[in-house]
């Protein structure tokens, strides 16, 4: 998922960070900040104090750039010259360009949010969710991103027990990163 995420180089990004680990997590830690860090930018802008608000879009452009949003670094990186330079005009006519570009995020990294999936409609039966992780695990040996991720969506349609919905929430989440090895070793580890 990420690789298809319209704003992010994920070659940036794992550079930046290091591993590929690194930048999920920093992809993730990004995402869930949006909503703070975008209302305190607003807010600063709005109230005038271009000292902070200085300082926080110096902090977004440093986010962005780890996780290869080049565009939203480079125009974060403007506002931060502006403001330390004076120029309130620059900043005027760029800032709710940069919150905008910024809060687009919130629905391009939707994928990180916490997700109700199997644990509604009728409970599964044994036999079948035992299929459905036999399946899965073929599956991912070969990586096959299209089957996996019809497999998982048919298992939503259940209700599953408690440890096997988390454990099957951790797996989409793993198969939207392409970790094909994390998906296979929490397959086995149930």
């Amino acid at each position: 998922m990420l690789a298809e995420t319209d704003g992010i180089n994920v070659s940036d990004g794992v550079k930046f960070c290091g591993s590929k680990e690194g930048f999920v997590e920093a992809a993730k830690d990004f995402y869930e900040m949006i909503p703070d860090r975008s209302g305190e930018i607003e807010r600063l802008y709005d109230e005038g104090n271009i000292e902070l608000y200085t300082i926080k879009v110096h902090a977004l452009k440093s986010a962005a750039r780890m996780v290869g949003a080049g565009e939203l670094s480079k125009l974060a990186e403007s506002l931060e010259d502006a403001g330390k330079s004076g120029d309130t005009e620059f900043i005027g006519a760029h800032s709710y360009e940069l919150l905008e570009i910024y809060r687009k995020f919130t629905s391009a990294l939707s994928f990180f949010e916490e997700s109700t999936d199997f644990k509604n409609g009728e409970a599964i039966d044994g036999e079948m969710l035992e299929d459905a992780y036999a399946s899965l695990a073929e599956v991912c040996e070969v990586q096959d991103y299209d089957s996996a991720e019809m497999i998982i969506d048919s298992l939503k349609e259940y209700r599953l027990p408690d440890g096997d919905a988390e454990r099957m929430h951790s797996i989409e989440k793993s198969m939207k990163q392409l970790d094909w090895d994390e998906m296979i070793e929490l397959i086995r580890s149930r």
